[in-house]
C-alpha cells in the first residue's frame, strides 16, 4: 500500500552527530493542534527516558521536567510556529510538513518516507514589517523497514 502526498505533523528523532539517521517517530494528522502535539512528543521523550517510577513521578508534574517540548522556534530572528523539539540525543523534532508520501521499494519492501520541510522565513527589512521566504523547506526521504515504528531499527 503507498499513501499518497498529504500534509502532517512528522516527529522524528535526530541526533547530533551523522553516525546515527533520523527516525520516524510518528506521523500524525495535520488537524491536530500544536497544543496536542506538544503533549505527544513530551510524552514519547519522557517514555524513551524516564523509568516508571520518573514517569509516575512527572505524570502530575509536567513542569518539574526537564523534558519540555520548546517552540515556537526562532530562525533568522523570526518566530517559526508548528515547530517543536524535546530532548537532547536524540532530540524529538515535530513539524508539519507537505506532499508526505510513503512508498514501498518492490525490491527491499522497505519504506521510503518523503516529504517537504517547512519553509525558512526572514525578516525583508529592518522594520520588520513583513516576513519573506528565506530558504524554501527541503525534500527529505527516510528508508526504513518495514515494521512498527517503535522497534529499534
Amino acid at each position: 500500500m503507498n499513501i499518497g502526498k498529504m500534509k502532517a505533523w512528522l516527529l522524528t528523532w535526530q541526533w547530533y552527530d551523522s553516525k546515527h539517521p533520523d527516525k520516524v517517530a510518528a506521523i500524525i494528522s495535520s488537524r491536530k493542534s500544536e497544543k496536542y502535539i506538544q503533549e505527544i512528543v513530551e510524552l514519547l521523550v519522557k517514555a524513551s527516558e524516564y523509568n516508571a517510577t520518573d514517569m509516575a513521578y512527572f505524570a502530575n508534574k509536567r513542569h518539574k521536567s526537564q523534558y519540555q517540548a520548546s517552540g515556537p522556534l526562532v530562525i533568522n530572528d523570526v518566530p517559526h510556529g508548528e515547530r517543536l523539539i524535546c530532548g537532547s540525543d536524540p532530540k524529538l523534532y515535530a513539524r508539519k510538513v507537505a506532499y508526505l508520501q510513503i512508498k514501498r521499494d518492490k525490491i527491499s519492501g522497505e519504506e521510503v518516507v518523503s516529504w517537504k520541510e517547512p519553509d525558512d522565513f526572514k525578516w525583508f527589512n529592518s522594520k520588520r514589517n513583513k516576513i519573506v521566504v528565506a530558504a524554501e523547506g527541503a525534500e527529505k526521504t527516510i528508508r526504513r523497514a518495514n515494521e512498527s515504528l517503535m522497534k529499534n531499527e
